[in-house]
């Protein structure tokens, strides 16, 4: 019976979208019909289980010679490694290596943490433990994080506003019309809200500061991830990067400040938006914080677009310029750039070398012109920080004696420094204590860096 109701639905799918091109109503009823297919389809592949009933292993995967754990809701003596398709075991482990404390998993209040490192062959396995608890799936391999970073880097493409999504890059039904003529005069590119589909500073300078950040640490050369863009010999981050920075600065005003959004004046209810169903857009009001993340991205991307597109890094300079009318009308200011020890000495790839580099010049630079209006410009230089995620834990846990030596050798306070550590530097230099610092580069860095300037 089941596959007999399965067959009608999507006979009648079929025949809807046959006519959907003829009628807006035969359209929607298409789409309607297609919505309850897939439910039914998902319904019948559900499996209810309890919770925790599964060792956490990462569905994304492990790279061959990446730190590899998993999580268990209850203590295991031992567990092994095993290969999805015959089940031979790939390798033995013992007890937990750790135990942590939980507060926020309901009935399980501690998890038990399982280490499986050493293993590095690349395959498809299963984690099995001792009192017969397995884990989904997971892949090992060198490539395993090329999809999910690929998909991430593509969300931006799909939450691109005042432009249409089409078949040809979306690689699946998540398609839509422009919506440009919905744009204030001027304003083009940024990336829709996921909610209410308005623009707004403070998220979208969020997203275009990490996309610079990812570039300056890693420089992904990438030119295929399927945005209209790719191909161009450009890489695609920066190409996405570039449309955030576009609605930056077609949003800065006649005297230099930049609007907070561009945004909806009424929304519908959540979830119910969509970039062909909401009314025109509107400007947002000039903002001192708008225009202050506005400068510190554009004057950012100036130095990284620099050596890829001169025309265009001069523009963002020239903008971020321009917002000085803005802040003098204020009487006072303060800017800081997060610059790096690598700015201030050699280490690390030659391309941050240069922006860190670029980004402690010109704070030096802008620092004299704006003197005279009370805006103070500064650079802090950071030393290496650790923190949960960061890629020093995770090469301290891949070699702790290699760490434990670099440490040694390296960091002469014996440890590393915490981005809070760093942040208390930078809410001195934004307050009125810092009222004569200007022109300078604040070294933080427990002394790890060897310049004498």
């Amino acid at each position: 019976m089941k596959r007999k109701t399965a067959a009608t639905i999507a006979a009648v799918a079929a025949g809807a979208v046959g006519v959907a091109f003829a009628s807006g109503v035969a359209k929607r009823a298409a789409k309607r019909v297609l919505q309850e297919w897939n439910v039914r389809k998902r319904l019948a592949m559900r499996v209810d289980e309890p919770p925790f009933a599964h060792l956490a292993a990462s569905q994304v995967g492990y790279a061959p010679s990446m730190p590899k754990q998993f999580s268990a809701p209850r203590q295991f003596q031992s567990f092994r490694v095993v290969r999805d398709g015959d089940g031979g075991d790939e390798f033995v482990g013992g007890g937990p290596a750790r135990s942590v404390a939980s507060g926020i998993t309901g009935v399980v209040q501690t998890v038990w943490i399982g280490d499986f490192s050493a293993l590095q062959g690349p395959g498809r396995y299963r984690i099995v433990a001792d009192d017969g608890a397995t884990s989904f799936p997971f892949d090992v391999r060198p490539d395993v994080f090329d999809g999910p970073v690929r998909a991430v880097q593509r969300w931006f493409f799909f939450q691109r506003a005042f432009t249409a999504v089409d078949a040809a890059h979306a690689e699946g039904p998540w398609v839509h019309p422009s919506d440009a003529d919905k744009a204030p005069a001027g304003v083009r590119a940024g990336w829709h809200d996921a909610g209410d589909f308005s623009i707004y500073s403070a998220s979208l300078n969020t997203a275009i500061f990490w996309l610079l950040e990812t570039w300056s640490d890693f420089a992904p050369a990438g030119d295929d991830t399927n945005i209209p863009e790719s191909g161009n010999r450009f890489p695609d981050l920066l190409d996405e990067a570039r449309w955030g920075l576009s609605w930056l600065l077609s949003v800065q005003d006649a005297q230099g400040g930049f609007r907070n959004s561009t945004c909806q004046q009424r929304y519908g209810r959540y979830g119910t938006n969509t970039p062909d169903n909401v009314p025109p857009y509107a400007n947002g009001e000039v903002g001192t914080l708008a225009t202050a993340r506005a400068v510190g991205n554009l004057a950012y991307a100036s130095t990284v677009y620099r050596r890829y597109d001169a025309a265009f890094a001069e523009r963002c300079l020239r903008a971020a310029r321009a917002a000085v009318p803005f802040m003098r009308r204020q009487r006072r200011g303060r800017i800081v750039f997060i610059s790096s020890v690598y700015g201030r000495e050699s280490g690390g790839r030659a391309g941050y070398n240069v922006a860190k580099a670029a980004e402690i010049s010109l704070a030096k630079a802008l620092s004299r012109e704006l003197a005279a209006d009370s805006i103070l410009v500064n650079s802090v230089a950071p030393g290496s920080l650790m923190f949960p995620g960061s890629s020093w834990e995770r090469r301290q846990q891949a070699d702790p004696q290699g760490i434990a030596a670099f440490v040694k050798s390296d960091l002469p306070l014996g440890r590393f420094g915490t981005p809070e550590e760093v942040a208390a530097v930078v809410a001195f230099l934004a307050s009125d204590r810092a009222s004569l610092v200007t022109g300078a580069c604040w070294t933080v860095d427990g002394g790890q860096s060897r310049s004498n300037i």
